[in-house]
């Protein structure tokens, strides 16, 4: 085997390398758009709400519960169109796990206020079962532990 085959061969090895790691990446960047143009739509659903109310018992929620609970429906659109924006951050790489958020971090601020948590058995029916829902729900233990501990 002369030096240019060697050479001929490394450059069709090293081509079809760079083929499999372009495909994969396409394909990756492929899902991603998928994932991002399906929030978009679902946020912009959600948003709905604010002028259909009553279409929250699709999710098993009454309208009028959240507003006995002190919870009105645009607010409960916003922390819903936060934490739905957010589950796509946090399902992503090292982020995604079920450690609570660390303390003074946007999110763990956000649930670190009653009438967050107060809204949050309800924003629960409308997040998937997944490991940011679980981080949200270790959070609020967190801090609900912390808020009975005795002060000193």
């Amino acid at each position: 085997m002369t030096a240019s085959d060697t050479i001929s061969i490394l450059a069709l090895l090293i081509s079809v390398l760079s083929f499999i790691i372009s495909f994969r990446i396409v394909k990756r960047q492929i899902e991603m758009d998928t994932k991002i143009g399906n929030y978009t739509t679902m946020i912009e659903i959600e948003n709905r709400l604010k002028d259909m109310p009553n279409a929250l018992r699709f999710h098993g929620i009454d309208p009028a519960e959240l507003t006995r609970v002190g919870i009105d429906v645009n607010e409960f659109v916003y922390l819903l169109n936060s934490f739905s924006s957010g589950s796509m951050f946090y399902q992503e790489g090292e982020l995604a796990n079920d450690h609570p958020f660390k303390e003074n971090t946007y999110r763990h601020t956000m649930l670190s206020h009653p009438e967050v948590r107060k809204a949050w058995p309800y924003l629960r029916k409308m997040i998937e079962p997944s490991t940011y829902r679980r981080k949200i729900e270790n959070t609020i233990a967190v801090i609900e532990k912390s808020d009975a501990e005795p002060k000193q």
